[in-house]
């Protein structure tokens, strides 16, 4: 996920964001994850990574390859300091 800081505040990084992932078959898992260090800055915004490392082992930790291809639900909740921002979508991975 990009993450986009507009604002003046420039210790965005390494705070975390709680993501809501709802896979296929409707099993939800929440978890925290890092905001990742700036991968562009210009003088009006700063761009930053944010990951979730071994997706496709998330709801299967003995899943080996690709994770497994349908509509993903995702929900990413700011920190209220951040500006408490909510994104949701569809992350749909092919099969």
């Amino acid at each position: 996920m990009l993450a986009v800081s507009v604002g003046d505040v420039a210790l965005v990084e390494n705070r975390r964001v709680r993501f809501r992932v709802v896979n296929p078959a409707g099993v939800q898992k929440v978890l925290d994850r890092p905001v990742g260090p700036p991968t562009e800055v210009t003088k009006d915004k700063r761009t930053h990574m944010i990951a979730i490392p071994q997706f496709s082992t998330l709801f299967d930790e003995t899943h080996s390859g690709n994770a497994v291809g349908g509509d993903y639900q995702v929900a990413v909740y700011f920190p209220a300091d951040l500006g408490g921002d909510t994104y949701t979508g569809v992350l749909n991975i092919k099969g």
